[in-house]
């Protein structure tokens, strides 16, 4: 079972809903009377009456929870603990990739094998073509195309969602979401907007939790795993028993 923190307040159907994905109820009326079942894995649990439909089903689930409290762990998640997380800076993210533009802006050696082939058929230096001397000395600089928009729109509002930035970005939350932390993964309020976009659509591809939080100049973004109950249960139980806002209590 999983019990939230109290000021969260879950009514006993909906903490008994989050411990598991096999559970489900059916309810039934006779004589002014709701009479709600809940079953597990298709096997009847415990039931609940009243002539309120809403309390027949939390009456129910709040038996299935005294029946299952000695048979099953508890997990405890507590929110008043300070979760200690990683904390990405834009300069962080964009350094890798700042660096690889840098190579691509330094001038081609002469030990590179493209200018020795070119020496070889009498290039000296300079143009190439008919008339040297008109022709570009410079390589054609690659220019990254971001979004869908047509060829030749210049009106771009934020060009930082560079390739580079995006393969960065993806990695990260790549090795995020395939390491087995639960602590969440925050970045700081220096990002853009359309980076902070950027971000948030990766996290969901990887089927994670994103949210941004603060206005303006303050708004920052948290990633965090969505794990499954009994993931969850086994994690902090190889931890001892506690770990980050966790704690796991034993069958009572």
């Amino acid at each position: 079972m999983i019990r939230r923190p109290p000021r969260s307040t879950l009514f006993p159907y909906t903490t008994l809903f989050r411990s598991g994905n096999v559970i489900c109820g059916k309810s039934e009326e006779h004589m002014g009377f709701f009479r709600f079942v809940i079953f597990l894995e298709n096997v009847e649990v415990g039931e609940g009456r009243d002539t309120n439909v809403r309390k027949a089903k939390e009456n129910a689930a709040q038996a299935v929870l005294d029946r299952m409290r000695p048979l099953a762990c508890t997990l405890q998640i507590d929110k008043k603990e300070p979760m200690v997380s990683q904390l990405l800076s834009r300069d962080s993210v964009t350094s890798e990739h700042d660096s690889d533009i840098t190579m691509l802006s330094k001038a081609i050696s002469e030990d590179n094998v493209g200018n020795k082939m070119l020496r070889t058929m009498g290039w000296t230096g300079g143009g190439l073509g008919k008339f040297p001397d008109k022709s570009i000395t410079e390589p054609i600089e690659l220019k990254s195309k971001l979004g869908r928009s047509g060829l030749g729109l210049e009106d771009m509002k934020d060009q930082t969602v560079t390739p580079g930035f995006k393969r960065k970005i993806k990695k990260i939350i790549y090795d995020y979401a395939c390491s087995s932390s639960n602590d969440p993964l925050n970045f700081s309020s220096d990002f853009s907007k359309a980076e902070r976009k950027h971000i948030h659509l990766i996290a969901r591809i990887f089927h994670l939790k994103s949210i941004s939080k603060g206005k303006g100049a303050n708004r920052s973004l948290t990633i965090s795993c969505t794990a499954q109950p009994e993931c969850l249960i086994e994690r902090v139980r190889q931890a001892g028993g506690k770990m980050s806002n966790y704690k796991l209590i034993p069958p009572i």
